[in-house]
């Protein structure tokens, strides 16, 4: 089966975006396996020449010339669809090359078109870039990719509705398998517009520490993060970011330690259920005293 890499500058792979759910149900549908990832992360791999896509799909801004110009140079042997609206002279592109535009892509007119009639790289095996055009391109792209951990992350919500965040979730672990964790934090201590206060300050620096695609949202005195891969590895590693930051965020006052002035629950879907109400009430009945060291375990109290 011919793999295609669905690459996105909005989601990191694992908790993917509306736009990359649906090329990738299109694309699946049309036989192929798909795998996601971040333009970065397929990016750094040309840089490196262990990128192993033949076809790949990279969204671009219209700012990013250094992108479209290092693809061209860097993937010169593969199938690449560029999906921007400030389509570049279709003489400098090569012939294997793809350009969409984001509302074609995004409602999938030409994807599938592409796929099954672009000219297969081998058929361009004479296109020769040179080593300067490819050290140049490299050069320039490896700028870009350094910077990339200064694109703004998935911004924080301010919103009353946690179940509606929820559902989406869940609906989207019905469709793929992929599960995954809510992390339910509240402030502790202190009259209403205090826990509210630090509510906002402890979502913010938990913000900074997840992965961009990470969901973090706020209401009231509670704030809501949501974990892709429920139980794996990666989610471990993640709620042990966010105690210490929650920690770093709230110093001791008086004879209340820092952990002391929040609690923290956790769920996991499908583990514990595909219910909002379910999950957030499991979160809520595990409620416990931050601690300083060890990750987050379900089941544990204060």
């Amino acid at each position: 089966m011919p793999a295609v890499n669905v690459t996105c500058f909005q989601c990191d792979g694992r908790r993917l975006c509306a736009k990359c759910r649906a090329a990738g149900k299109l694309i699946e549908s049309a036989g192929y396996q798909v795998v996601h990832s971040t333009r970065y992360d397929a990016l750094k791999a040309a840089i490196a020449g262990t990128y192993a896509f033949e076809s790949c799909i990279i969204p671009v801004a219209a700012d990013e010339h250094a992108i479209v110009d290092a693809s061209f140079a860097l993937l010169a042997d593969k199938r690449v669809a560029i999906v921007t609206d400030e389509l570049p002279a279709k003489d400098a592109v090569p012939p294997h090359f793809k350009l969409l535009a984001s509302k074609e892509y995004e409602h999938g007119a030409g994807v599938l078109d592409w796929l099954a009639g672009a000219p297969q790289p081998a058929a361009h095996a004479s296109v020769h870039r040179e080593t300067d055009d490819r050290t140049r391109a490299a050069s320039r792209l490896a700028t870009v990719v350094n910077g990339a951990a200064c694109e703004s992350r998935e911004p924080l919500q301010t919103t009353l509705d946690f179940p509606s965040i929820i559902q989406d979730e869940a609906a989207w672990t019905e469709a793929s398998g992929v599960g995954f964790s809510i992390v339910l934090l509240r402030a502790a201590d202190g009259d209403a517009v205090s826990r509210r206060q630090r509510a906002q300050t402890a979502a913010q620096a938990i913000r900074e520490v997840l992965r961009r695609g990470d969901v973090v949202a706020v209401a009231g005195e509670d704030v809501l993060i949501v974990l892709p891969q429920a139980h794996e590895p990666e989610t471990v590693r993640a709620l042990g970011r966010i105690e210490p930051a929650v920690l770093h965020c709230a110093p001791q006052q008086g004879k209340r330690t820092p952990g002391g002035r929040f609690r923290i629950g956790i769920a996991s879907c499908p583990g514990d259920g595909l219910s909002p109400v379910v999950l957030l009430a499991t979160a809520d009945a595990g409620l416990r005293g931050l601690r300083s060291r060890a990750p987050v375990s379900k089941g544990s109290s204060s």
